[in-house]
């Protein structure tokens, strides 16, 4: 399945109508993960419940960008600007984290999802400021992260 219409989409916050299992779903697209089993997953919060869910990208059927728009609950990682990421999911079914979210004692560990870089931050964030690479020699055109990491303090 050509992915570049659900990164339109994400990047222009325009809702994506899937065919998945038969039926069509409207969906507000946020991230692509990788399962330990090697499937990539496409996590977006359902439009019509609100719920966070993961959709196999093998498994859907159709995809259709709309021109209805939406105001982003997540940080929404999936843009034309930087290249196509999936990180590792973290459990079978791991939601986009919250933008802002906040817990007292939690460190996060945000990584560069080009340069691979890592940020500690003490409230999730994915979008990154303009920073140097590993090296610390060239300007990184990153600028969305994923968390690799919670430290509990």
């Amino acid at each position: 399945m050509p992915f570049e219409p659900v990164r339109f989409a994400a990047a222009n916050y325009l809702c994506v109508e899937l065919g998945y299992g038969g039926t069509k779903r409207l969906i507000e697209p946020y991230s692509l993960r990788r399962t330990k089993q090697g499937f990539l997953l496409l996590y977006g919060v359902k439009r019509e419940t609100g719920e966070v869910r993961a959709y196999r990208v093998d498994r859907i059927e159709s995809v259709e960008v709309t021109n209805q728009p939406f105001k982003p609950s997540y940080a929404v990682e999936l843009n034309s600007a930087s290249p196509l990421l999936a990180p590792p999911a973290q459990g079978a079914a791991t939601p986009v984290n919250r933008l802002g979210r906040h817990r007292s004692g939690v460190v996060h560990v945000i990584e560069c999802g080009v340069c691979g870089r890592q940020f500690k931050r003490s409230t999730y964030d994915a979008h990154l400021r303009p920073h140097k690479d590993k090296d610390g020699l060239f300007d990184c055109p990153g600028r969305t992260g994923y968390e690799v990491d919670q430290i509990f303090s």
